[in-house]
């Protein structure tokens, strides 16, 4: 079998095709590469499972606030007769079932409602929430912040904890929020 210069030319035409070809496929399978070596390294860096999760808790009186409850005191009934004309005293009043403390704080449900996270070491703000129902969560790296709930209207004053993330973990806050303009009723004055 004899190669012609035409048939040497269709196998160059052939090879270089090939290469091309091959060529895109090389390049198209380093391009698929690259991109799950960078989105994978993207998640990675920004999926944490670690943060901090609570709640702001309304810790202001709901109506008036109640005074310390009083002491029990019982007294005895007054003698009354019986049918057959005895008299016999009557069991002592019972006390009422002790004081029930106001109830416990429920999460803060009204408007302007916000918590802000520093870090710590810098003091740089790394997170804002306005919670609506109370409940916030965020996702950060393990160190320490500084977390303050706050409710953004007159007389609302909030609470500052400190908060220390680990790896893998969400630490868990309850902020106390109130409003400093319900006041307790004072006591009346024993004369």
């Amino acid at each position: 079998m004899k190669f012609t210069a035409a048939h040497s030319a269709g196998v160059k035409q052939r090879s270089a095709g090939y290469v091309r070809c091959m060529g895109r496929r090389v390049t198209g399978i380093l391009a698929a590469i690259t991109l799950v070596v960078f989105f994978s390294s993207l998640a990675a860096s920004g999926n944490t499972s670690s943060g901090i999760k609570g709640v702001l808790l309304n810790t202001t009186c709901p109506g008036p606030c109640l005074p310390p409850c009083p002491p029990c005191v019982a007294q005895p009934c007054p003698e009354r007769s019986s049918r057959a004309g005895r008299a016999r005293p009557c069991p002592a009043i019972a006390c009422p079932d002790p004081c029930v403390p106001t109830q416990s704080p429920q999460p803060y449900t009204g408007p302007d409602a916000h918590v802000v996270v520093r870090r710590v070491s810098s003091g740089r703000v790394v997170a804002r929430r306005a919670p609506t129902d109370g409940h916030f969560r965020v996702r950060l790296a393990p160190g320490a912040y500084r977390v303050h709930g706050y409710v953004a209207e007159s007389c609302w004053v909030g609470e500052t904890q400190r908060a220390v993330v680990h790896a893998e973990h969400f630490t868990r806050l309850h902020l106390a929020v109130h409003n400093d303009c319900v006041l307790a009723p004072q006591p009346a004055a024993r004369r």
